[in-house]
């Protein structure tokens, strides 16, 4: 078996600037909270461990694998980015956050527009697909163009998952059927290519080929076949485990009256102001 360098290129700079980030945001929250978040508060518990493990995702993705010279490798890289990363991220900011990103007028309408499902879902998919084929065909693996492709998977990535994952009134997240036909489309485009890269006998694209040599057992088209499988078996657990707790919130909802969860942190200072005005009112 090779030693780690031979088919991991690691990149502590990732490393480092993600750190940079991952503090400059914490940073940034205790700051703004005082004026602009409901209550005072910056983030809840959830979001905190939400952000937490996107970051840690973010530093096994771009820095452990960092520039990946294995297809197989490249597939987990951007199963990471696309489908495990943005969801944490989108849930984890916190609202008012977004609603100061965001801001009003024609940047609120613009939002809107561009996160209703049938949208999202064309966008998001058309530069995902745009982006792969970018950096299979035409980017040279350790050049500089390729950093921007992951931030491009990033953001393409939370514009899939914003349907589903909003956690902003003013830009919501679609209702639970729609979420739910959502997620079912979406498992369908993502596992089925991958499904068919599997079960093929398509090599692997130079110079992810070349780079299979280095591990004994592995040539090109057992290279590609793996980067399917991560595609088809890594999709189909994350979409339709994420549609199987949507239909079980869906269903407690309707029971209980529970709130929505995504909303909830949002809400639950003015209900709370609210609930203690009434019962301080004689």
């Amino acid at each position: 078996m090779p030693v780690l360098p031979e088919v991991l290129l690691p990149a502590p700079t990732a490393v480092v600037v993600l750190g940079a980030l991952y503090l400059a945001r914490n940073v940034t929250l205790r700051r703004l909270a005082p004026r602009h978040a409901p209550g005072g508060r910056a983030t809840t518990r959830a979001q905190r461990w939400s952000t937490a493990i996107a970051f840690g995702l973010l530093l096994l993705a771009l820095g452990l694998i960092g520039e990946p010279r294995l297809l197989s490798l490249l597939a987990l890289q951007h199963f990471a980015l696309v489908l495990l990363v943005p969801p944490l991220l989108v849930a984890g900011t916190p609202a008012w956050l977004w609603r100061l990103a965001i801001g009003r007028g024609r940047r609120l309408q613009a939002a809107r527009a561009l996160t209703r499902p049938p949208v999202a879902l064309l966008a998001g998919v058309t530069a995902l697909v745009a982006i792969q084929l970018l950096v299979l065909l035409v980017l040279e693996v350790g050049g500089p163009l390729p950093h921007l492709a992951r931030l491009g998977l990033l953001v393409s990535g939370a514009l899939l998952w914003w349907p589903i994952a909003s956690p902003l009134p003013e830009v919501p997240h679609a209702s639970y059927p729609a979420r739910l036909g959502y997620l079912a489309v979406l498992a369908l485009l993502i596992v089925l290519p991958g499904a068919a890269l599997t079960f093929s006998s398509v090599p692997a694209p130079a110079p992810y080929a070349d780079a299979s040599g280095l591990v004994s057992w592995l040539d090109p088209t057992i290279d590609a076949s793996l980067a399917g499988a991560v595609a088809q078996l890594g999709g189909g657990v994350v979409l339709w485990s994420c549609g199987a707790a949507l239909f079980h919130r869906w269903w407690t909802e309707q029971h209980t009256g529970a709130p929505d969860p995504l909303y909830w942190p949002d809400l639950e200072p003015e209900v709370t102001a609210a609930r203690t005005a009434a019962d301080d009112d004689p």
